[in-house]
C-alpha cells in the first residue's frame, strides 16, 4: 500500500502548531496533536513514526478527541505500527477501528495491506523454514550414506 509521505518541513510546523496551541490552553491542542501524529507517522524518520505511535498512543489514552477523531488516531497508531513491521499490533488496532466504524475505506484498505504483508511474511518464513530442513536433511542424508561408502 503507498502511503503518503511528510516531508521535514510539514513535521516542524505541525510541531510548532501544536506547541503554540498547548502553551495558549486552546481547546483546539488535541486536534493539532493529532496533526502532528499525521506528519510524524508518514515522516521518512524511524524516530518520527515512533514518536507519532507514542503521541497517538497518548492521545488514545487521554479520551480528549471527539469520536470523530479517535477513529483517525487508531487509524493513524495503525499506520505508525505498520510502517514499524509490528503488523499484528497493527491488525489489531484497525479491527478495532473497522468495529467501531465498518465505513471506514481507509482502515480497509491498510487492513488488506497489513494482511497481505503477513501472507507475505508468513510465506517467506515457511520458505527459510523448509530450506533449512532440506539442508538438515540432506546432510543427514550424506552423512548416513556417505559413511557407508567405505
Amino acid at each position: 500500500m503507498e502511503l503518503p509521505q511528510a516531508d521535514h518541513d510539514l513535521v516542524y510546523r505541525s510541531r510548532k502548531e501544536f506547541e503554540r496551541l498547548t502553551q495558549a490552553g486552546s481547546a483546539d491542542a488535541p486536534e493539532a496533536c493529532l496533526r502532528l501524529v499525521w506528519a510524524l507517522v508518514h515522516s521518512t524518520f524511524e524516530t518520527d513514526i515512533v514518536r507519532g505511535r507514542e503521541l497517538a498512543q497518548g492521545l488514545l489514552a487521554s479520551k480528549q478527541l471527539e469520536e470523530r477523531s479517535e477513529h483517525d488516531c487508531i487509524y493513524l497508531l495503525s499506520v505508525a505500527l505498520y510502517r514499524q513491521g509490528r503488523l499484528l499490533d497493527a491488525r489489531r488496532q484497525l479491527n478495532e477501528l473497522l468495529k467501531v466504524n465498518p465505513e471506514s475505506r481507509q482502515g480497509a484498505a491498510l487492513k488488506a495491506a497489513v494482511e497481505d504483508q503477513i501472507v507475505r511474511e508468513g510465506l517467506v518464513g515457511v520458505g527459510v523454514a523448509g530450506g533449512i530442513i532440506a539442508t538438515i536433511a540432506a546432510v543427514a542424508l550424506a552423512a548416513a550414506f556417505g559413511g557407508r561408502r567405505r
